[in-house]
């Protein structure tokens, strides 16, 4: 068992190998990652809905499902979590228009060192709006009484 600080990740990907990258990665930085690996839109909206996740990466190409696929299962769900695109290659024209959909980062995977300090963020980010949102919630329903 590791020591790390747990983390729930579902992770988009058809490729073993460059899950264990991620998980390694992961591991390295310190995180115990509990995971499930999903390759289309149906299973993602089974695991969005079985379990609780803590944040989503994604490959943004996939042969039957696609990042911004994913993306859009993850918004219709209705949950607020950081999604994260994990690709070998990916434009800075593709990388915008990700970010614009909603997609909070993009990680080149040559370039993983940036991953654990992205999902930091994004995990202290998508706790601020959780705060927010029930702050938010909280000043209605006492308007309401």
């Amino acid at each position: 068992m590791m020591n790390g600080k747990p983390l729930r990740v579902l992770i988009v990907e058809n490729s073993t190998e460059a899950v264990e990258r991620l998980l390694r990665e992961l591991r390295n930085g310190g995180y115990d990652p509990v995971y499930e690996r999903v390759e289309t839109a149906s299973a993602m909206k089974i695991m969005l809905e079985k379990h609780a996740w803590d944040i989503v990466l994604a490959n943004y190409s996939l042969s039957s499902f696609s990042g911004v696929g994913a993306l859009t299962e993850l918004q219709l769900s209705g949950l607020d979590l950081p999604f994260i695109i994990v690709s070998d290659t990916v434009s800075k024209d593709t990388a915008t228009a990700c970010t614009n959909a909603g997609a909070h980062d993009y990680i080149i995977k040559r370039n993983m060192k940036r991953l654990v300090p992205v999902i930091e963020r994004e995990l202290k980010e998508a706790k601020k709006r959780r705060r927010y949102k029930y702050a938010g919630e909280a000043w209605r329903n006492s308007r309401a009484l």
